[in-house]
């Protein structure tokens, strides 16, 4: 009796519902409630039990159902019997038919229990925290960042699955969501040929490409022409540091001015102190009049530098809060998925699962996803398809948009079988400035498949939209005085 005694102390600190255990136990156990066995089995588990006794009654009647024998007090007395030898448990387990009152109150227990735990995991998490604080086990904010996940999980965990009525949807809520709806007719990516296309929407993008083909680049790129449009964009970059992505952007913008006798990406990050002092001078005023335009237009550009452990929840949390005071739900960008850590040892299920959490965030508050996926090796030589990210799950089923990068010339090395020439003809259009890029939908849930074709100044971190690869026009404009990147450069970006 010692462990229920202790029990009774614990149950002045944590919420119990005793009683309502027993009814539901008590309705297993009837005769007329025989049919809900399954389903409460599945509803519910061994830790939804506060009391331990309460707690051994249903783990028995788990085993009983799961032997195939049927559930009714003998079944479950006897096989109490074998492993316990408490006078005032099996007593208990004969008098459990007598709390059912009836079975129609069965699914408002199970909501009764299922509060009552997340109550005691929520208590349970806050006392660990002031525990950990006070022994200074971890830094302050890594415990907060831990126990706001763990709430975060609990209420997606134990959040009911919704079932709506059509005439009452119709009459009222979807005319909400199409006025909702309306706040994202107007946003553009900033690629012409892209926008012309597709609507950018609220959904759930994936992007995927081979290395080189600049997919990195090319959402960084979109990131900065949504927030220089009044959008807040995230950008949760796991292999590219911070860094990197701002001297893309400088690159790009002096480009934009100078053309080929820009400096490079790398010799921003890495050269800064041997270039002369117009260019020097040039980067400075980049950064200013770009950090000017967003706070004018009143976008935002957050970057998320993530650590090897960041998952899922931790970007979900991360982006929560802009929720609650913007009218707008942000675009948000993971560069990339196979590098968001999951608890599940496989690639392929940690994929599903991260893609799963998504989108089911992504669809109850606005969000808009753009995920950078990696492509399975074999698609290093062959064109882009769904099926180059197999190794790494069903991608495609979550994503209500698939892009797929890759180099023009994919297309007329389509069906070849002379190996080395395809690897000769792919290393060739790689060495080309600009690179002669397409972007392939592959899967559009609201509409059908199409293409989209850029050019690709790799050193410059610069996509341009064009209408084909037979335009010859310059990306820049000698006279132009615009240090912007190209989503505020008309002159400069090429518009078919």
């Amino acid at each position: 009796m010692s462990d229920v005694k202790n029990q009774s102390e614990q149950t002045k600190n944590f919420p119990a519902e005793v009683d309502v255990e027993r009814y539901i136990l008590g309705a297993m156990l009837c005769g007329k409630g025989a049919e809900l066995v399954p389903n409460i089995i599945a509803a519910l588990s061994p830790d939804d039990f506060f009391n331990v006794v309460n707690r051994a009654i249903f783990e028995t009647i788990v085993k009983v159902h799961s032997d195939g024998k049927p559930v009714n007090t003998l079944t479950v007395f006897a096989a109490l019997r074998k492993t316990l030898k408490r006078h005032e448990t099996l007593q208990l387990v004969l008098a459990l038919p007598e709390f059912v009152s009836t079975l129609a109150y069965v699914d408002g227990y199970i909501k009764i229990l299922k509060d009552t735990t997340s109550q005691r995991l929520a208590i349970s998490t806050a006392e660990q925290l002031v525990t950990d604080v006070r022994a200074g086990v971890l830094p302050a904010d890594e415990i907060f960042s831990t126990a706001v996940n763990t709430l975060s999980n609990l209420s997606q965990a134990n959040k009911p699955t919704e079932i709506f009525d059509t005439q009452t949807e119709m009459g009222g809520e979807f005319r909400k969501f199409l006025a909702t709806a309306q706040l994202y007719t107007d946003r553009k990516t900033g690629f012409d040929n892209l926008d012309k296309i597709q609507l950018f929407s609220p959904g759930l993008y994936v992007i995927g490409a081979v290395p080189a083909a600049g997919k990195t680049t090319f959402c960084w790129q979109m990131a900065e022409q949504l927030a220089l449009k009044g959008e807040h964009c995230f950008y949760f970059t796991y292999e590219i540091g911070r860094n990197e992505l701002w001297a893309k952007s400088i690159a790009r913008g002096l480009y934009l001015k100078l053309g080929d006798s820009a400096p490079a990406t790398g010799r921003i990050l890495f050269g800064v102190n041997d270039l002369d002092s117009d260019f020097a001078h040039a980067i400075y005023k980049t950064m200013d009049n770009f950090t000017a335009n967003l706070q004018a237009k009143g976008g935002k550009l957050t970057v998320v530098e993530c650590s090897p452990d960041f998952t899922v929840e931790n970007i979900i949390n991360t982006v929560r809060p802009v929720l609650a005071k913007d009218k707008k739900a942000p675009v948000v960008f993971i560069d990339y998925l196979q590098k968001v850590k999951s608890d599940n040892e496989s690639v392929k299920n940690g994929v599903d699962d991260v893609m799963r959490k998504l989108k089911y965030f992504q669809r109850q508050t606005n969000t808009t996803f753009v995920v950078v996926s990696s492509f399975n090796r074999m698609n290093y030589n062959q064109q882009v398809a769904l099926e180059s990210s197999k190794e790494s799950g069903g991608i495609e089923y979550e994503a209500d948009v698939f892009w797929g990068m890759q180099l023009a010339i994919m297309d007329k090395i389509q069906g070849g079988t002379d190996i080395s020439n395809i690897r000769k003809m792919v290393a060739e259009a790689k060495q080309e400035q600009p690179r002669k890029i397409q972007l392939k939908c592959l899967k559009y849930r609201n509409g059908g498949d199409y293409h989209c074709c850029f050019e690709y100044f790799s050193a410059h971190a610069h996509f341009v939209s064009v209408d084909s690869f037979d335009e010859v026009n310059p990306p820049f404009d000698d006279n132009s005085e615009n240090n912007d990147i190209p989503a505020n450069n008309a002159n400069n970006t090429r518009r078919i």
